[in-house]
This record gives C-alpha cells, sequence and structure tokens, in this order.
C-alpha cells in the first residue's frame, strides 16, 4: 500500500472533538437534529478552554504533517512526469523575455501593483518600442526557437514529448473525475433539499386543505339558509288541441299600432355596466414572478441551512393562496425562521389574525 492511500487528509480539530462528544451533546441537551447538534457543539467549541483544546489541536497538526508530507511526495511524482529528465521548455516569445526583465523597473517608476495594469502598460511600452530596443530580444527568441525545433524532432525529444502528453492526459483525466464526483455530490445535496422542501410544501398544503373545505361548506350553508323556498316544479300540461282558425276582427286592422321609439314612448336609458378592476393573477411560486431587487437581496442572503436558495423559497411562500404578504415582508418573515416554510407560513397568519 503506497503513502498517499495510507494517509487520509485529516479532520480539524474541531471537528475531531465533535466526533468524540456528539452523543454527549445529543443526550445532556436532548437534541437529534443535525442543525441543532450542530449549533450547540459550535457553541460549546467556543467556550471550551484552551487547554482541552489543545489536545485536539496537537492530535490535527501530527496528521496534517503526515498528510502534507504525502502530498508533496505526489506533486514530485507528477512534476517528474510532467517534467522529465532532458525536457526542454518552448522558448518565450520577445515580448515576455523584454517584460520578464523589465518586469519590477515598469512596476516602480509608473507605481503599480495590479497585474492586470502592470501587463497593460508594459504591452504599450513595447509597442512604443524602436526595432532597435526589440532586436536583443527577437535575436534571443530565434536562437532558442531553433534549438527546440532541433530538439522536437530529435527521436529522444518525440518520446519526451509523447510522455509528456500522456502525463498531462492522466492528470486532466483525474481532475475530471474528482469535479463530477463534486458535482454529483451537489446535486445529489440539492435534489435532496428540493425533495425535503416539496414534502414540507405538501404537508402545509394537507394542512390548509381540510379548513379550506370547512369554509366552502359554510359558505354553501349560509347561501341555502338565505335563498327562498324554491316553488315546486309543476308537471307539464298536456297538449292543448289546436283552436280552429277565425276571422279577423274588422276594428283590429284600425287600431294604430305604437312604434317603438315614439316620443310618448320613449325608454330610459340603460345604465353602462363598470367593469370590475382585474383581479391579480395567482402566483405560480417560480422566481421569475420576483422583482429584481428583491431577487437581489435573495441573492446576497444566499441559502438556508437545508441548501435551498432564498428565492426558491420565498416565490413557494407568496404562492400560498391564503397569505397576504409583499415580498419583502415574506424574506424578513423567512429568515427569521431560517428558510422553514411551515413555521413561515405559520408565524405569518397568526400575526394576521
Amino acid at each position: 500500500m503506497s503513502s498517499s492511500s495510507a494517509v487520509s487528509k485529516p479532520q480539524t480539530a474541531y471537528f475531531q472533538w465533535l466526533a468524540e462528544n456528539r452523543k454527549k451533546i445529543q443526550e445532556e441537551h436532548k437534541i437529534s437534529a443535525p442543525v441543532e447538534v450542530t449549533k450547540k457543539a459550535s457553541e460549546l467549541w467556543k467556550a471550551l478552554p484552551a487547554a482541552a483544546k489543545k489536545t485536539y489541536e496537537d492530535k490535527y497538526a501530527v496528521a496534517k504533517a503526515a498528510w502534507d508530507k504525502v502530498q508533496e511526495g505526489k506533486k514530485a511524482e507528477q512534476d517528474a512526469k510532467l517534467n522529465p529528465e532532458g525536457s526542454k521548455k518552448k522558448p518565450q516569445t520577445p515580448y515576455f523575455l523584454w517584460f520578464n526583465e523589465n518586469r519590477n523597473k515598469i512596476s516602480e517608476e509608473h507605481k503599480l501593483t495590479s497585474v492586470t495594469d502592470l501587463g497593460k502598460k508594459a504591452s504599450e511600452l513595447w509597442k512604443a518600442l524602436s526595432e532597435a530596443d526589440k532586436k536583443p530580444f527577437e535575436d534571443k527568441y530565434a536562437a532558442a526557437k531553433k534549438e527546440y525545433e532541433e530538439y522536437a524532432n530529435s527521436d529522444a525529444g518525440k518520446a519526451i514529448l509523447q510522455q509528456q502528453k500522456e502525463a498531462k492526459k492522466e492528470l486532466n483525466d483525474v481532475k475530471k473525475a474528482k469535479k463530477e464526483k463534486k458535482d454529483a455530490k451537489a446535486e445529489k445535496k440539492a435534489a435532496k433539499a428540493e425533495a425535503k422542501l416539496a414534502k414540507e410544501d405538501g404537508d402545509a398544503d394537507m394542512e390548509e386543505k381540510p379548513e379550506a373545505d370547512k369554509a366552502d361548506n359554510a359558505e354553501k350553508a349560509d347561501k341555502a339558509d338565505n335563498c327562498p323556498p324554491q316553488k315546486p316544479k309543476r308537471e307539464p300540461k298536456a297538449a292543448a288541441k289546436p283552436k280552429e282558425a277565425k276571422e279577423p276582427k274588422a276594428d283590429a286592422a284600425e287600431k294604430p299600432s305604437k312604434k317603438r321609439g315614439s316620443k310618448g314612448d320613449a325608454e330610459e336609458p340603460k345604465p353602462k355596466k363598470v367593469k370590475a378592476p382585474p383581479k391579480p393573477k395567482p402566483r405560480k411560486g417560480t422566481v421569475d414572478e420576483l422583482s429584481a431587487e428583491i431577487l437581489a437581496k435573495c441573492k446576497a442572503e444566499g441559502k438556508t441551512s437545508n441548501e435551498v436558495a432564498y428565492e426558491n423559497i420565498l416565490a413557494k411562500l407568496l404562492a400560498t393562496p391564503d397569505l397576504e404578504v409583499t415580498e419583502e415582508a415574506g424574506l424578513e418573515a423567512l429568515k427569521k425562521h431560517d428558510g422553514n416554510l411551515n413555521q413561515t407560513r405559520t408565524g405569518l397568519r397568526t400575526a394576521a389574525a
């Protein structure tokens, strides 16, 4: 077994102490939730005397020294693969040869400390340099380039370059695997937090539904009490016998028919219907419904202890049907309850009652 596999990354002094005292903290303080245990442990560790901490700090120092030694060995091994004996680096361009010689001078003369500002000023000075001043660096580059090309075309050079190429690929594969593992872990953690949030949201809806059903039933009962009793429906009459056609009366034609709209029978104008203002559309609980100002504040707050972004949980809170709360008040209430959706809803309902 190699030293790199035998030595694992050491825990800090605090985490070593927590591993030893977790069960004791849970029993003494009657807590089991990980968030509560961590919070209480942090308080106790800060209050711990320096002498009590020293035992764990010494253990950490010894373990870290062993870990650093392993990392140094791995780095040396990696450097040997990337830069084997006999390898040559590609030559620097004339500009970089000049820049490396004049870096300190430029920084002191122009009072520059920023790398960006230093590079920008150096570029201006190089462009303004005369051809005669540039020539020594261009000649130096030409000689180094010729030497490197001879090395790269030789059998020994080709073998070394191939070895370096394989070593770089191996290193990139390791980095890629580590990144994928880290991303997968982060995605799993985010999915777990979202599932927990969805469960809390669903539980809250189940609590609200019976109350809403009771209110609907009470409203229907009130309507039934206030409505007058309906008359019993009459049975349909039997079809009447067709009457015989009668001759029109002589004076019926002489009677003047009243025309609609005549002066004597003018109808009163009907009042125009006033349209009620449109009701605000109910929120869907999506982040894009939040204002730019409140979204920026949510971003500044970051995430809750359950690793859920404040903008996501605020959008769900504002979409609660029976709550009328502004974005500012909703965010403040969430911060007060550490992002717990159910507790925030209960608190807002209690305050509104």
